[in-house]
């Protein structure tokens, strides 16, 4: 019969290579992920939560669900995890969901998953996860800038930063600047988090976090945005997801990819999603 264990920091060579076995050819993709994680639990002294797997009678790996995890702020500081890779091998396919529930005993955490598959779609209801969205917004930088607005009302860097001082978000800020997130904010308290995706010619901006948000807010500041997007960033496209889409602001196309959360309070503030992405995917970090 196989085991089922929770991850350590010992496992990593083992799941890296089972990782590469049964995907290709990304193993440095696998070795990122236990440094995102790493990173993440600097200052953190107790166990930080890497995942669950699957050991068969030898000791060896069978089976893997990572995730990243944090401390989050605005939950009580308690563990919020987003999964990432979920793979099985074929001989212990049968294994997959009792491994799902290993991973989701713990029914104090939040649990996220902001990349599910189709299939993992199907799943995660089943398992109490509520879903917090159904797709991501792409927006236009070009056709929604006004060229006669100077942007002056609104704030990047040290200026931004400065707006947070001594509130509840100021570590959140901290740790997605230096994660490599662009802080845009308001002088009244609105903040946008993005992060930049290096293409050929131009980039595009994920839209990882908001604070004090609104939509109609957001559509009054867009076209300060979208020019800030350009000439600051070089990016002609912004990435946003459905449920922080600024109101009335026509997308140029919509992907369809469900969300999903798992232990959230009621009215809960939902996770950023700067801790639960491969960063690496969406942009340089210098964090490694």
């Amino acid at each position: 019969m196989p085991s089922f264990k929770k991850v350590k920091l010992d496992n990593k060579d083992m799941i890296i290579d089972f990782l590469d076995s049964q995907l290709k050819d990304r193993k440095e993709r696998y070795e990122n992920l236990f440094k995102f994680s790493n990173f993440l639990s600097k200052g953190i002294k107790e166990d930080h939560p890497l995942g669950s797997c699957i050991k068969d009678s030898k000791g060896l790996i069978q089976g893997y669900i990572g995730c990243f995890a944090h401390r989050s702020p605005y939950h009580k500081n308690n563990w919020i995890l987003n999964m990432t890779e979920w793979v099985v091998s074929s001989k212990y396919r049968a294994y997959s969901l009792k491994l799902l529930q290993h991973f989701l005993k713990d029914n104090s955490l939040i649990f996220t998953n902001f990349s599910a598959s189709v299939n993992v779609q199907k799943i995660l209801p089943r398992f109490g996860f509520q879903v917090i969205d159904e797709g991501i917004n792409y927006y236009s930088v070009l056709s929604n800038m006004n060229f006669n607005i100077l942007s002056t009302k609104l704030m990047m860097g040290k200026k931004a930063q400065e707006i947070f001082k001594n509130t509840k978000h100021e570590k959140l800020i901290d740790e997605h600047i230096k994660l490599g997130g662009i802080l845009i904010s308001s002088a009244n308290g609105r903040g946008y988090i993005f992060f930049k995706k290096k293409m050929r010619f131009f980039g595009i901006l994920n839209l990882i976090h908001t604070i004090n948000f609104n939509n109609e807010d957001f559509s009054r500041d867009w076209s300060e945005i979208c020019k800030i997007a350009l000439i600051n960033f070089f990016s002609n496209i912004i990435k946003i997801d459905c449920r922080f889409s600024p109101k009335g602001i026509i997308p140029k196309k919509n992907k369809k990819r469900k969300m999903f959360v798992r232990g959230l309070n009621y009215n809960g503030i939902i996770p950023s999603r700067a801790f639960s992405e491969p960063l690496q995917s969406i942009g340089d970090i210098e964090c490694f």
